[in-house]
């Protein structure tokens, strides 16, 4: 590896660098493609501009905390970041994002259609307390990350180098603990990777966002937590 001022050179042709403005639609463009749950967003809603909505915090109010990779010149993964959770409300972001869904529900297709009414009743019944995904609880004083990488550059210790990126940068800004959210189920259980990188698991809840989508799957959301 090659250190060069905010850049970070690995063999072939892999770079990491700190994000920028031009990065935007790439960054959201994977964060469509691959998903929450590692698989395509595409199979789900086709909108990809109000599910763009869930790291507009990152690109807009805090990009010095996120982080591309580049392979052969081209973005191919991200790593975005928070260094204080006090900055970022996530059940307001949702809240935003269902606002943008219903404002443009009569301009979306059936499928966009479907798929975010079933993410705002799962919201509500959330926020109500039927369902268990708020109960999921958060370290105090932390920050937080959230990446993806295409299926190409997946499997090749890529998505740990740029969490080691990441937080030698948060360590640097005296950040104490950094934690991550991420979805567990049986296609998609990454939670060997995180315990590779010195997580935790700090809180587990099921989860119901996806049931639509997924009927027969039981899924979870996972807090890791790591110390720095």
């Amino acid at each position: 590896m090659v250190n060069f001022l905010n850049k970070e050179f690995y063999p072939g042709n892999m770079l990491i660098r700190k994000y920028a403005a031009k990065d935007r639609k790439a960054v959201e463009n994977i964060h469509f493609k691959v998903g929450i749950t590692a698989y395509s967003m595409s199979r789900n809603p086709e909108n990809k501009k109000t599910y763009s909505k869930l790291i507009e915090y990152h690109v807009t109010k805090e990009p010095e905390s996120c982080f591309v990779l580049e392979n052969d010149g081209k973005v191919a993964g991200y790593l975005v970041g928070c260094l204080d959770d006090r900055n970022y409300k996530d059940v307001w972001i949702t809240v935003k994002a269902c606002s943008d869904f219903l404002f443009r529900y009569f301009k979306l297709n059936k499928k966009d259609r479907r798929f975010f009414y079933c993410q705002i009743r799962t919201f509500f019944t959330a926020l109500l307390g039927i369902t268990p995904e708020f109960r999921v609880k958060k370290p105090k004083n932390a920050g937080h990350l959230h990446m993806n990488l295409l299926p190409e550059c997946q499997g090749k210790g890529l998505g740990s180098l740029l969490i080691k990126r990441f937080l030698k940068y948060a360590k640097s800004k005296k950040v104490k603990a950094i934690h991550a959210d991420a979805i567990e189920a049986s296609f998609g259980n990454n939670k060997n990777f995180w315990i590779k990188n010195g997580f935790e698991i700090y809180s587990r809840e099921e989860t119901r966002f996806w049931k639509d989508i997924y009927p027969k799957e039981k899924m979870y959301i996972v807090c890791y937590y790591k110390k720095l």
